[in-house]
């Protein structure tokens, strides 16, 4: 038991620090777009102005590295929300299979039965493919184990009424971000979910 609490904080350590540089990058990420048009201001001042070689050398390479840190912070800014995406997929699905776990609806009563089946479906791995579709209907849910409370939000696919897009609020770069969908195919859990279809 101690391991697995050293395993979980030392994860959620690092997610925590992940979450940290994502904010850092999207509070100060803007700035890296007039540093960009200032790159672009100093190359066409080094095409036009007659320089000897030298600082026309020093202010190109001035120019290059104010235009590509933008492309630089952008690609790392993608790589790392997706990264994360998958890192709190992957620490949703290993909390919630902890002994302790359960899930009350916010505005909705769950049986036990429904809530075990619930936990079963969110843990699974399997991976349901994105198509051209959208969440819709929104289910609040509270996810408790020892841990922690949070809230895992369910939304209803607008083409499969089966299929749920599963955000968790736990981090604040992730609320927007569907971690994984399901199926959901019993039909009592389906009608407490989404009564009306």
């Amino acid at each position: 038991m101690r391991a697995t609490a050293g395993f979980l904080t030392y994860s959620y350590l690092k997610m925590i620090l992940l979450d940290k540089l994502l904010s850092y990058y999207f509070n100060f990420g803007w700035i890296s777009f007039p540093l960009a048009f200032l790159g672009g201001i100093i190359l066409i001042f080094t095409s036009v102005a007659n320089l000897n070689n030298k600082p026309k050398k020093i202010y190109k390479i001035i120019g290059n590295t104010l235009i590509l840190q933008l492309f630089i912070i952008f690609f790392s800014m993608l790589f790392l929300k997706q990264l994360f995406r998958e890192m709190v997929s992957k620490e949703l699905i290993r909390n919630i299979k902890l002994t302790s776990s359960t899930i009350k609806g916010k505005n909705i009563n769950l049986q036990e039965t429904q809530v075990k089946l619930l936990i079963q479906y969110i843990s699974s791995k399997k991976e349901i493919k994105p198509h051209h579709s959208s969440p819709t209907r929104k289910t609040t849910l509270y996810f408790i184990n020892q841990l922690d409370t949070s809230i895992i939000s369910l939304y209803q696919d607008s083409e499969i009424k089966k299929e749920f897009h599963i955000y968790w609020d736990k981090y604040d770069h992730v609320k927007e971000l569907e971690l994984k969908r399901i199926h959901i195919n019993d039909k009592d859990l389906l009608d407490v979910l989404a009564p009306f279809g």
